[in-house]
């Protein structure tokens, strides 16, 4: 089953996609880029295994939709922690 509020976020995600695409140079001169890259991708990926859910291999799909999830907050917390930088004072 497809669920319009799923398929309205994966347009919206694309759109993000493509602003990303179309400012890649400015993009990339953000710290860790790679790493925010990484994070939505794979939060994209999720989005598009939660509409292919619906047609075919339920099981499949929501497992790696879910994985795409923990995938995504992985990079999005290395992105942060690099963001941060060294911590002062740590021992």
């Amino acid at each position: 089953m497809l669920a319009e509020n799923e398929l309205v976020s994966l347009f919206l995600g694309l759109g993000v996609l493509l602003f990303f695409l179309a400012n890649l140079g400015r993009v990339r001169e953000i710290k860790g880029y790679s790493l925010m890259m990484g994070g939505y991708l794979a939060y994209l990926s999720s989005m598009i295994f939660t509409i292919l859910e619906g047609f075919a291999w339920e099981p499949g799909f929501n497992f790696l939709e879910h994985l795409g999830y923990l995938v995504s907050a992985v990079f999005l917390a290395a992105w942060i922690r690099q963001l941060a930088g060294p911590q002062r004072g740590a021992s």
